[in-house]
């Protein structure tokens, strides 16, 4: 497993047991849009079912997955909480690795690191105050 798996791998598990007091602005969940098209339009898909059922993209061709994530993108409120749709969007990453061929460049990688940092630093941010929590016995 690669450095950038463990960390897609690591924000979706996060997310997926995330809260609804979690929140983005509009281009903070717009850039993870975006980072999922660098990575849709990096992959040589081998089958869309699974990254198609996630978005509602149906039926499952590149078409209407496109067509999905510019209606959701559409659909973003400034603050959005929807912490299930960021959870599909990184089930959607891992889906472009584990069932296509995946080719990124080291720009196309910082690209997305970058288009990421809100998430990871909130994910991190979250997680440290966790550890203090438990390690001050107030949680």
């Amino acid at each position: 497993m690669t450095v950038f798996s463990k960390l897609v791998a690591d924000l979706q598990s996060f997310y997926h047991c995330g809260s609804d007091s979690i929140a983005f602005p509009r281009d903070e969940m717009l850039s993870l849009f975006n980072a999922l098209l660098i990575l849709i339009n990096n992959t040589e898909f081998r089958y869309l079912g699974y990254i198609c059922g996630c978005l509602n993209a149906y039926p499952s061709t590149y078409e209407n997955l496109l067509s999905s994530i510019n209606n959701l993108k559409k659909r973003i409120n400034d603050y959005d909480k929807r912490t299930m749709l960021i959870d599909m969007i990184f089930r959607c990453f891992i889906a472009c690795e584990r069932d296509g061929k995946l080719v990124l460049n080291k720009h196309k990688i910082s690209q997305i690191n970058n288009l990421l940092s809100p998430f990871i630093d909130k994910m991190h941010d979250r997680n440290l105050l966790m550890k203090q929590k438990l390690k001050n016995g107030s949680y």
